[in-house]
């Protein structure tokens, strides 16, 4: 890289255009002779300019930003609420089933204790494939509008 000097009149040039707020690229255009932006940069730098404002018909003219088309809006039909499950108001009656004797289907919501202080569970159909409560159970559960 070739370090070179800067004449006296390109220094003041410099000063001039940066303290109008001129881009260094415009400046390093104005004083030509293979100066670049970098060279305005780094000989602001090493001089200690501020800039005092910028002036708008000096700086460099950017491109306006394209302004994308936004595709039309296409109207929904109105929102139907979907209906609520019918929750059941009544709990089921409880089959008093045991750990041992429970299986996928039955509700595993604990309804009682035997004399050995040994959980019994609910043991209705549950609600759903995924679910391990009956439909009652789950509301309870589940439903933030049933808490107390």
């Amino acid at each position: 890289m070739e370090r070179r000097e800067w004449s006296e009149k390109q220094v003041n040039l410099l000063k001039q255009y940066w303290v109008c707020g001129v881009s260094a690229s415009i400046i390093a255009e104005k004083i030509g002779d293979g100066v670049t932006r970098n060279a305005v940069i780094g000989k602001v730098h090493r001089l200690g300019l501020m800039r005092k404002h910028r002036h708008p018909s000096l700086s460099r003219l950017r491109r306006p930003k394209q302004i994308k088309a936004k595709p039309p809006v296409q109207e929904s039909p109105p929102m139907v609420p979907e209906p609520k499950p019918q929750i059941p108001t009544t709990p089921p009656e409880p089959k008093n089933v045991s750990i041992f004797d429970l299986n996928s289907r039955h509700c595993r919501s604990i309804v009682n204790y035997d004399e050995g202080g040994m959980a019994l569970f609910c043991g209705a159909e549950t609600a759903g494939e995924k679910s391990s409560w009956c439909p009652y159970h789950q509301s309870i559960y589940f439903n933030h509008e049933r808490r107390r």
